[in-house]
């Protein structure tokens, strides 16, 4: 993968005078106008039209990115990562396959399959 400069960063808007709020800049990398999430891909299970609703953190150039803008190593970005996950700015899922990373989304996309199943049975936790 290509190494993501400054100057790539100030190009995509992402604050050239100053850093951006970290709830802000992961609010661009979750907006589908900006590439990353919102892409349609065809599901082989169903042959139904999809569009994806998060983002792999390695494979996009998340990871990367919000290492240069904030001056982070990787376990920096994780610490980020996880502390915008607890104030419940995203949601992060793991990865299977060979790459490391995580899926990032919104915290009201991709719910729980099984509370969702659970509700429609009318079976749902209080």
């Amino acid at each position: 993968m290509p190494k993501i400069g400054k100057a790539k960063l100030a190009k995509l808007g992402l604050g050239p005078d100053g850093k951006l709020k970290v709830g802000d800049f992961l609010a661009w990398w979750l907006d589908p106008k900006n590439g990353k999430v919102g892409e349609t891909y065809l599901d082989k299970a169903t042959g139904t039209e999809r569009k994806t609703k998060s983002f792999h953190s390695v494979l996009s150039g998340f990871n990367e990115a919000c290492g240069l803008y904030y001056d982070l190593d990787t376990k920096g970005v994780i610490a980020l990562t996880n502390e915008a996950e607890a104030r419940g700015l995203i949601k992060i899922r793991p990865t299977r396959g060979g790459v490391k990373g995580v899926r990032i989304s919104l915290p009201t996309d991709g719910g729980s399959r099984g509370i969702s199943a659970l509700a429609e049975m009318g079976l749902a936790p209080s």
